[in-house]
């Protein structure tokens, strides 16, 4: 019997910079390694957690973004050593200036890749862990108790319809 693979998702990526000119090279360099980015949210403010303010300092800039391309879902952790190299480019050996976070966007969830390990995460191999963030339900997307708030905000939620429509205009034109 055949096996039969789940549909690719759009691969994501979310920023954490400490300035808009960060931004700028991070996106920058996004697009010279990996490709060009096909839906980016507007940038905010990303007040629900201090965690990242040595890095970030006190008022990091939040922007969202999807790549117009479709990606193997087994190829997300690679994606998270990316996007780690990325960061560590970015740095030049200090504090990161951007967070860059790695995510797998289907038609109904949006996953998330980190190095750190938590009870709703799943380990995906080399140091990487996959964890489900969001789910799209009649016709509306939901958090589950662990998703981080900003993903719940209404500019993330109004980058997800995009990206989602965006995903489906993808898979469609594959067939």
């Amino acid at each position: 019997m055949a096996r039969r693979l789940p549909d690719p998702g759009l691969f994501t990526i979310s920023l954490l910079s400490r300035t808009e000119r960060d931004e700028a090279a991070a996106i920058a360099l996004i697009e010279e390694r990996i490709g060009p980015i096909a839906l980016r949210s507007p940038a905010h403010e990303f007040p629900w957690t201090s965690y990242y303010r040595d890095e970030a300092g006190e008022s990091p800039i939040r922007r969202y973004l999807s790549l117009g391309q479709l990606l193997p879902r087994e190829e997300l952790p690679d994606r998270k050593r990316l996007t780690i190299a990325l960061e560590a480019e970015l740095s030049g050996g200090g504090p990161r200036p951007v967070n860059v976070d790695a995510g797998c966007l289907t038609q109904g969830q949006l996953f998330l890749a980190s190095t750190k390990d938590q009870k709703q995460r799943v380990y995906a191999g080399n140091g990487v862990y996959v964890e489900p963030t969001l789910y799209y339900q009649d016709g509306a997307w939901h958090s589950f108790p662990w998703s981080y708030p900003d993903y719940s905000s209404p500019v993330a939620l109004e980058w997800l319809e995009a990206s989602r429509a965006l995903l489906r205009r993808l898979l469609a034109a594959r067939s």
